[in-house]
């Protein structure tokens, strides 16, 4: 009796035969679905990707062709072989619950990889596990005297792709490089969108946004972003701990041109960057409601050397609250940079430094923009409220530089007490250090105009204050019937003149028989008792220091 199942199942297997045959005929292409068999589970290419993968390779290399359409796979590339779409709407979708990357390399030494013209779903809210999009991991070294011949050279490429919905990253890069990523966007992942510890790469026309960490995260040297685009990431990020446009920590040799807009934290963020070139357009406009901007710098640089920084740094200018504080922030060591820095709308101001000192001065910096209002040399260099010493304020300051700051923004003690209200403008001069002060401001009442130079220098251990304003004032008071009274001219120091006159009949009554003077007060001496009265003497008085 004759087995019909067997007999179906060798002309099954017949059919397939003959077509794989046809297929290893490949003229560096094949097509994905040639390559799917009945044993495959429904819709699931893994093991179709594998055995297309398995003919390329036989014939040298090629590609493997994704139809319009939506296939479940994990995808290990070999060498010399790639992947290629149709455009977005050819779709490798991670399978549920996997416990691998969807887009790997075959194996850590694999090279000469492409991945194009595709869209790649991380299929995330299926997934138990942090996995990424696209995952390549290469230790194999790069020969740099055989660019093109050598076997040992990864230069992987992915180009025109759609990367989304990962729990991990969108797109994963660590070893060795000299890859080529062009015109990749990523957007909706678990991590950061980008994570770049590889070297040697260019990216070119990449874009990362509403990711749940940050934009783009570089950690390795020799990177390129040219045409970048970093927006909305550190969405649904409520711990704040990440959410950066782009963030690169310990990267030498950086290239970054393009743009932040409206990330959750601050739109670049440099540590130990070094011999980097940075131009960046930095901004919260096309904020989204659901991400509340709690980043204070537009670009912040820490630790960094020798790098030419060009930042335009703009708030969106509809909205009062959740604004970029300052355009740039300083910390630690940040020295010998050029910075050109164009801003507006800044809630501070342009420029903030952490330590203002030998450090942090070492920069040129050219500031342009409508923030220049708000005082470049007030918080921006210092809260001197934290200082209690000349001395210390002394220490902090730039030979040559002027600078101004608040009396609000002084430790109340190392100023003249009759002061309450003025600013400050303060010179660092070359000889020893000098500091030089004038010092304008209002007395208590505000009814006293105050005019005060001072200098400081190692010699002194305290400021030493000069008033060179006239204080003049009007006295009402009540007489009491005693021949004497007391008026406080707020000059700290005893004056050498005084005039007194009187403004009232009762004043003029009593007569001004001689005055005195001290540090704190005039007193006025009458030749006859006051008359009794409410408010009846009145005084106009002048003192000069």
């Amino acid at each position: 009796m004759v087995d019909l199942g067997k007999v179906a199942m060798s002309l099954l297997q017949s059919v397939n035969e003959t077509l794989t045959k046809k297929k290893n005929k490949v003229n560096g292409e094949v097509l994905l679905t040639d390559y799917w068999q009945v044993p495959d589970a429904n819709n699931n290419y893994t093991n179709a990707f594998k055995r297309a993968f398995d003919v390329l390779s036989s014939a040298g290399g090629g590609k493997v062709v994704v139809p319009t359409g939506t296939f479940e796979a994990v995808v290990k590339i070999p060498s010399n072989c790639g992947i290629k779409g149709m455009g977005t709407k050819s779709i490798i979708k991670l399978p549920n619950n996997s416990t691998e990357h969807c887009i790997q390399l075959y194996n850590n030494t694999t090279k000469f990889v492409t991945v194009e013209n595709l869209s790649i779903l991380g299929n995330k809210a299926n997934q138990t596990n942090q996995l990424d999009g696209i995952h390549f991991y290469v230790t194999t070294t790069y020969d740099y005297d055989n660019v093109f011949t050598s076997v040992s050279s990864p230069v992987n490429q992915i180009r025109n792709v759609l990367v989304f919905g990962c729990s991990g990253y969108g797109v994963y890069l660590e070893g060795k490089g000299h890859g080529r990523f062009n015109n990749i966007d990523v957007y909706d992942s678990g991590r950061s969108g980008f994570a770049i510890y590889s070297y040697d790469n260019y990216f070119i026309d990449c874009a990362s946004g509403q990711n749940y960490e940050n934009g783009f995260v570089i950690q390795s040297n020799n990177n390129h972003l040219i045409n970048f685009k970093a927006w909305n990431n550190g969405l649904g990020n409520t711990s704040k701990t990440a959410g950066y446009g782009v963030y690169s920590n310990n990267s030498y040799w950086l290239e970054l041109q393009g743009e932040t807009q409206a990330n959750l934290l601050d739109g670049v963020y440099l540590i130990g960057a070094q011999n980097s070139l940075v131009n960046v357009i930095i901004d919260t406009s096309g904020q989204r409601d659901s991400i509340v901007t709690n980043g204070v710098y537009g670009l912040k640089m820490e630790n960094c050397l020798r790098n030419v920084v060009s930042a335009t740094v703009n708030n969106r200018p509809d909205r009062n609250e959740n604004k970029i504080l300052y355009a740039l922030g300083m910390f630690g060591t940040v020295k010998d940079n050029i910075f050109k820095i164009t801003c507006s709308s800044m809630a501070q101001g342009p420029v903030y430094f952490d330590n203002p000192s030998y450090d942090q001065f070492v920069n040129v910096i050219d500031v342009c923009g409508t923030d220049l209002t708000k005082s470049f040399e007030k918080k921006e260099f210092k809260n001197f409220s934290t200082f209690t010493t000349w001395a210390a304020i002394q220490g902090t300051l730039m030979t040559g530089e002027t600078y101004v700051a608040d009396y609000n923004n002084f430790n109340t003690s190392l100023l003249p007490a009759s002061i309450t209200y003025g600013t400050l403008t303060i010179k660092k001069g070359s000889s020893g250090g000098r500091l030089t002060v004038e010092l304008v401001g209002l007395n208590a009442n505000k009814t006293n105009l105050l005019h005060y130079l001072g200098v400081y220098d190692n010699s002194t251990t305290n400021m030493v204050w000069k008033q060179i304003s006239v204080v003049d004032g009007k006295y009402t008071g009540n007489g009491n019937g005693t021949t004497s009274l007391t008026i406080s001219h707020d000059l700290g120091v005893t004056p050498s003149y005084v005039d007194v006159q009187a403004g009232s009949s009762d004043a003029g009554t009593a007569g001004i028989k001689y005055i005195t003077s001290d540090a704190t007060n005039i007193t006025v001496n009458f030749s006859n008792a006051t008359t009794v009265g409410t408010n009846n003497i009145v005084l106009y008085w002048r003192a000069k220091p």
